[in-house]
């Protein structure tokens, strides 16, 4: 890719002047979507679809399943129908003869996020890995239970992957005494995520009880579960992961944002250069940016953020168009480099 050019960097400076910045891309339209079950057409049903979808809404975007025991989402709650965007009706996805009537809600990010931020209330950002799931147990029992954890993990705002437990796996993890956390980032290397999920119910007298563990890209969390029968175990166990995962990644949105240089290089003309910053604008904890400096080898920015900037070098990590360049010997005060790579 050849090198930025005076004339590009001339025209750049004069759109950035013109037109300004480039509008942050919302976040993933799934995070404001719920399906729900419905009796009717009604207006009463269709007013308690709209706070039960609003609900299942509200527990994505803040990562916290008892969220609406809080006093501040009240008011959200008692006019759902002035944050819904849209709204259809369908049947569910079961390929069974019982289908039951839904409706499908999408919730105004713009509008929401405002209120969101207005009352306080921490937010999980949108940019959350894949997770893949390592869940301990002879196959017959162990293929409907991820099915499971991976519907758990869909409904929290995340996807969760299932590992396909072949010779290589088996080989990776060894399968000596339970499922070791090196052996299982060993195993994970070669799926599309660096984060995973151990789930390790065991049989006892008093019924399911076990461990449950996060790891990978992610900080290192972990717990313990008891349940009555497997699945109960593997809900809960499941359920609480998410929470401590969204836990340990929430913020709060607002106040003044923190300030971050990033150089990112790579950019040979114009076109790049929006790719780039739509890219940053996307990111869930970028509030905005301004541009510091432009040469030929790159372009420095200044991003406004809300949360810890971990937040922001996870997101662009799991990106998969910056690359980190290591700087030997580079002075203190210089900023990250990355290096953009085109899709």
């Amino acid at each position: 890719m050849c090198c930025l050019s005076l004339r590009f960097i001339r025209t750049a400076w004069l759109l950035v002047l013109v037109l300004g910045w480039p509008a942050p891309v919302v976040a993933a339209a799934e995070l404001y979507r719920a399906r729900v079950s419905v009796a009717d057409h009604s207006e009463a049903e269709r007013h308690a679809g709209f706070q039960a979808a609003l609900a299942t809404v509200l527990v994505k975007l803040t990562g916290q399943r008892h969220m609406m025991e809080d006093p501040r989402l009240a008011a959200l709650l008692d006019a759902p129908g002035e944050w819904v965007a849209e709204y259809r009706y369908g049947v569910s996805e079961s390929t069974g003869a019982l289908r039951e009537e839904q409706l499908v809600v999408d919730f105004a990010p713009a509008a929401l996020d405002a209120e969101l931020r207005r009352l306080g209330v921490a937010r999980w950002p949108a940019s959350r890995p894949a997770v893949l799931i390592w869940l301990q147990g002879p196959d017959a029992t162990r293929r409907p239970l991820e099915a499971k954890v991976s519907a758990i993990l869909q409904e929290r705002g995340l996807t969760g992957l299932a590992p396909l437990w072949d010779l290589q796996d088996q080989l990776a993890l060894g399968m000596a005494g339970g499922l070791d956390p090196g052996r299982v980032m060993a195993a994970t290397t070669r799926y599309e995520t660096a984060v995973w999920l151990i789930l390790e119910p065991r049989q006892t007298a008093a019924g399911i009880q076990g461990a449950w563990s996060v790891g990978g890209d992610v900080p290192s969390l972990s717990g313990e579960s008891k349940a009555d029968d497997w699945e109960g175990w593997v809900v809960a166990s499941a359920h609480a992961a998410v929470d401590a995962l969204a836990a340990r990644q929430s913020y709060l949105p607002g106040g003044d944002a923190a300030k971050q240089r990033l150089r990112v290089e790579g950019i040979g003309d114009y076109v790049v250069y929006q790719q780039v910053v739509a890219a940053l604008g996307a990111l869930d904890s970028v509030r905005g940016l301004q541009v510091e400096q432009m040469t030929p080898a790159g372009v420095t920015f200044v991003l406004a953020l809300e949360g810890d900037v971990e937040l922001l070098w996870n997101a662009l990590a799991r990106d998969g168009r910056f690359t980190p360049i290591a700087q030997l010997g580079a002075d203190a005060e210089a900023p990250p480099v990355y290096v953009w790579r085109q899709p």
